[in-house]
């Protein structure tokens, strides 16, 4: 029974599987689309009344905005880490001066 009730539903899940691509495939769709693609074109609608406005690609200027703001740019971050690097530069000057004195002063107490 249940291989007789599986040998009726088959022909049946066949036709169902392919009965809407069947006319598509006869050529029943448009001629500049693959077929599979014939759907999903149907709903494009064109852009009624769009204007789009680009811009060469000879035109564009993708540096020129850096190019205005670097001096600023670069004065900005100067300042701003001046503290950090000065306060850097002054631990390492007074360290060699104050090793320096204390090398000179244990020079001149050890002379004969």
């Amino acid at each position: 029974m249940i291989g007789s009730a599986f040998a009726r539903s088959r022909p049946m899940m066949a036709g169902a599987a392919f009965g809407r691509s069947r006319p598509m495939m006869a050529g029943a769709g448009r001629a500049d689309a693959a077929w599979a693609l014939t759907k999903w074109w149907k709903a494009h609608t064109p852009d009624n009344g769009l204007v789009m406005r680009t811009l060469s690609p000879y035109e564009q200027q993708p540096v020129m905005p850096w190019m205005k703001t670097w001096p600023q740019a670069a004065y900005t971050k100067f300042v701003r880490s001046v503290p950090y690097w000065g306060t850097s530069f002054f631990i390492v000057w007074a360290t060699v001066e104050i090793t320096d004195a204390i090398d000179a002063q244990e020079s001149m107490d050890h002379r004969f």
